[in-house]
């Protein structure tokens, strides 16, 4: 019996650090676990997400208003210009059916005009497999083949449209504003305004 009274407190004193080693490596593993635990995403409050959607409102009208147009022109000559070579379809210039000026009301003409329509749809479709958001504004196939199109926002997107095939160039439209101020001198402004008592 005393043989086992004296083991009893080295066994209770095992115990004793094997609950504080498991307690220690419980604890450790909630701080790892709090660790890994990957951040939630933080609501964005209803201030900030009502400013945000009025930012992308405004943008979006911006983008609305101010295009980006391009002028694309396809390989097929325009219907002034058609002398032929095409199966099934009659040259529609002036100079190939004998008139001094190109006559839109012939057969020809229109079934030229018909065929280039469809082409240039055929062009539209590939462009807009690049540029879902893209919007044809107008057809041209008298002067020439091709369509006025745009983009939202500032976008360069020239070369991208160039490389499609059936497009032979593209232009990108720009916006000139009226500063010419050299027409002062050229008008003789300074002088009438001598004249007149001044610019007031």
């Amino acid at each position: 019996m005393k043989a086992v009274h004296s083991l009893l407190p080295a066994f209770t004193a095992r115990k004793q650090v094997l609950a504080v080693a498991i307690a220690s490596t419980l604890a450790t593993g909630s701080v790892v676990a709090q660790q890994l635990t990957p951040a939630q995403d933080q609501p964005v409050p209803q201030r900030d997400r009502a400013v945000l959607e009025a930012k992308k409102f405004e943008r979006t009208k911006l983008q609305r208003e101010f295009p980006t147009y391009y002028i694309v022109q396809l390989e097929a000559p325009a219907a002034t210009l058609y002398n032929g070579g095409i199966a099934g379809l009659s040259p529609s210039s002036a100079k190939a059916n004998g008139l001094e000026q190109f006559d839109a009301s012939l057969p020809a003409a229109k079934n030229y005009q018909d065929f280039l329509l469809q082409e240039q749809r055929k062009v539209m479709s590939a462009m807009q497999a690049k540029f879902p958001e893209l919007q044809v504004s107008r057809h041209l196939s008298l002067t020439m083949n091709g369509m006025v199109v745009k983009l939202p926002g500032k976008v360069d997107a020239k070369a991208e449209l160039a490389s499609i095939p059936g497009v032979k160039r593209v232009f990108e439209n720009e916006m000139m504003y009226t500063q010419m101020d050299a027409s002062i001198d050229l008008l003789n402004t300074p002088e009438v305004w001598s004249v007149l008592g001044g610019q007031d």
